[in-house]
């Protein structure tokens, strides 16, 4: 059975949630590691889980927000969530998919 693919505002929603920060704030330009870290989650589960999976969808998506300007930028911090994943319990990856997924059915 195959998990249905999760709508990317929906992981917006849940990843600002769950960093406690707006979607303004999410969107923003801004470099603040609260707000980088929170947008990487975000990359990585719209890479693995988002119905656009993309790396240019998923910048399509940041760009029409006002956000990043390139497809690198996405793959950059893909990257990064999968090197710092490395060698971890999947579990919150799982346990936000989860959240996702009830929050939005």
């Amino acid at each position: 059975m195959t998990k249905r693919k999760l709508n990317l505002y929906s992981i917006v929603v849940t990843v600002c949630s769950h960093y406690s920060i707006t979607e303004k704030q999410f969107f923003s330009k801004t470099r603040k590691k609260a707000y980088v870290i929170a947008r990487h989650v975000a990359m990585y589960l719209m890479r693995y889980h988002g119905n656009i999976n993309s790396y240019p969808g998923i910048r399509d998506y940041f760009q029409s927000n006002g956000s990043i300007s390139n497809h690198a930028t996405v793959m950059y911090a893909v990257k990064e969530m999968e090197d710092a994943m490395d060698g971890f319990d999947r579990s919150e990856e799982r346990r936000v998919g989860k959240e996702c997924r009830s929050r939005w059915s």
